[in-house]
């Protein structure tokens, strides 16, 4: 999230913002986490690795996205806690 879309919105929005996006990270890494249990259990178990291999690259990708998300949720609460530091 850029700065000026931070500081238009309200102190509730921003709680409600983090609320989401700590729930959209722990949703994508379970997700992740699964699926790369399930293609390793695959690839060990199994001896047609390629679509196991592909399956854990698709993981591994999802799983990059979890430090976006949580950088955007240090941005957020750095906005709220200089908003507290004001008031």
């Amino acid at each position: 999230m850029k700065e000026e879309e931070l500081k238009s919105k309200t102190v509730s929005e921003l709680e409600s913002e983090i609320k989401k996006q700590k729930a959209i990270s722990g949703v994508v890494l379970g997700i992740c986490l699964v699926l790369a249990a399930v293609t390793i259990y695959g690839m060990i178990t199994k001896e047609d690795n390629a679509t196991d291999m592909a399956l854990l690259v698709v993981a591994i990708a999802c799983g990059a996205s979890i430090p976006v998300q949580l950088s955007s949720i240090k941005k957020i609460k750095k906005e709220l806690a200089s908003r507290k530091a004001n008031s």
